[in-house]
This record gives structure tokens, sequence and C-alpha cells, in this order.
């Protein structure tokens, strides 16, 4: 007779910090490397790099110029010449020639990267770079090589939408759940290291998506099945801990509820005035 054993794993999710900000340019032309078209910006903030040129790579071009190249758009029009595009720097700082270390909880990174969708538009860039700071060295993308520049300092440059299209992913990935196991990002559970200490496996990560993955493989290991929330304009995935629980959180039950209260009071007016 088969038998189930509940093993202890810890996930340690120990990063490198680095800063990040905001920057902006408007571009310039378009190169090739090698064979993919990448974008030359002339950068415009922050003050520091005003002026600068930035040979931003094949898979950080803004999804919208990208589109433009491939429809065989190979000279910016007067109005693309003079649109900002806003890119996210990664920095660090000739202070810092030792790397500072930062431990983290996979679970709490992916509740806060998937509430920057509830975040307005217009503030959620923003967000992202705050969620960022929280956090440090993102992914083995957009990692540093450890390499500085003359006077000590080492910055890269990412476009947003390189960031949006993890969430996507994590998003995906958790309403998936055990249909999506064999998919690659599960993998590297299998990868667990021995200590003599206990939990005895250990999962170590030292790059902050990654080890969000890492928290959705143990979720799906240890059966938790995610419910996704039905209020429409939020649709985040949550794990069901209450059986009275329908939302998420009770701020989008609440927004139910009000908007259903209105509606039933609009249609009450609407029956009156037709009388």
């Amino acid at each position: 007779m088969a038998q189930r054993f509940d093993i202890a794993i810890e996930l340690d999710c120990t990063v490198r910090e680095v800063v990040w900000s905001v920057a902006k340019g408007r571009p310039v032309s378009w190169g090739m490397f090698p064979g993919r078209p990448e974008l030359h910006l002339r950068m415009t903030a922050p003050s520091e790099i005003a002026g600068e040129r930035l040979q931003l790579g094949h898979g950080n071009v803004p999804p919208i110029l990208m589109s433009e190249y491939l429809e065989g758009s190979k000279q910016f029009s007067a109005t693309t010449l003079q649109q900002e595009v806003e890119v996210i720097a990664c920095h660090i700082a000739p202070t810092a020639q030792k790397w500072r270390l930062r431990r983290l909880d996979p679970w709490t990174m992916r509740k806060d990267l998937l509430a920057i969708g509830t975040v307005t538009r217009k503030d959620r860039l923003l967000a992202l770079v705050d969620f960022l700071n929280s956090c440090g060295e993102w992914s083995e993308k957009t990692q540093f090589s450890g390499r500085y520049d003359e006077i000590g300092e080492s910055s890269a440059y990412f476009s947003p939408h390189r960031f949006w299209s993890d969430r996507d992913a994590v998003l995906s990935a958790m309403h998936s759940g055990i249909s999506d196991w064999n998919r690659p990002l599960h993998e590297p559970m299998l990868k667990l290291q021995l200590r003599s200490e206990f939990p005895h496996l250990v999962l170590r990560d030292r790059f902050c998506l990654e080890a969000i993955f890492h928290s959705i493989s143990i979720d799906v290991l240890r059966g938790t099945k995610y419910l996704v929330c039905p209020r429409k304009d939020c649709g985040m995935p949550f794990e069901k801990t209450d059986p009275r629980q329908t939302y998420c959180q009770q701020y989008c039950g609440h927004m139910v509820s009000q908007r259903k209260k209105r509606a039933e009071r609009r249609s009450i007016r609407a029956a009156r005035m037709a009388v």
C-alpha cells in the first residue's frame, strides 16, 4: 500500500540589493545586434544622464515600437521622435562594491507583486519600482554582471513590459496549478539540497522571480488550490482558508455589494420614471 508523507522543505530566498528607478528617453534610431532590432534612445531623465545615448536591447523594446518595426516602419515619425519612452533602471552605487544581501519571503513578494494590479494605471509604474526596491535583483535576465564603469558605478535598463510579462506568468502559473506541473518553471523543485539541520531539505534562490515561481511549486506539492476572485476588475487568485470566503479580500466583497446596491437603485428609479 502506498504511503503519503509530509516532508518539511525550506525555501531560502537571499538576493542582492540593488536600486531601481524610472528613466526616460526619446527614440533616435534602430540598431541591429545581431540581426535583431534594438532601440537607441537619447535620455531625457533623470538629469544625471540627460543627453546620454542608450541602447535598449531587443527584449526590452516597447511593444508598440516593435510593432511599428515589424510592420516595416524603420524610420520614426516626427511624433514618435518627440515621444518619451519610460524604462526601468537598475543601479549599483560605488558605495556598495561589496554586495549587500537581503532575505525575503517569496509568498509575501508574490502577494505584493499581484497587488500592483489593483493600483490605478497612472501610478502603476511607480508602484512597480517601489515593489522592486523592496526586493532586489529580480531575475537571471535582469541580473548584474558585476562589472563597473570607470567611476565604479553600473546601471542596466529594462522595459516595464518585461516585468508586466513576469507578473502575467505568475498569474498564469497560479491559475493552472497542477495542470501545468510539467512546465519548466516547476523543474527546479527537483534540485533540493540536503543539510544537517532541520528542515533537512532546502531550496535556495538568489533571484526574486525564481523564488516566487518556487513558492507556487511548493503550494502545488502541498495540494493548495487557488480560487479566482469573482470581482470582475480584480480576478486575483487566492487560497481559500475560510469556507465562507468568496472573494480574495474583504474589500472586493464590499465593492461588489456596493455596486449591486447602486444597480438596484438605478433599476428602481428607471422603473418609476417609466410609469
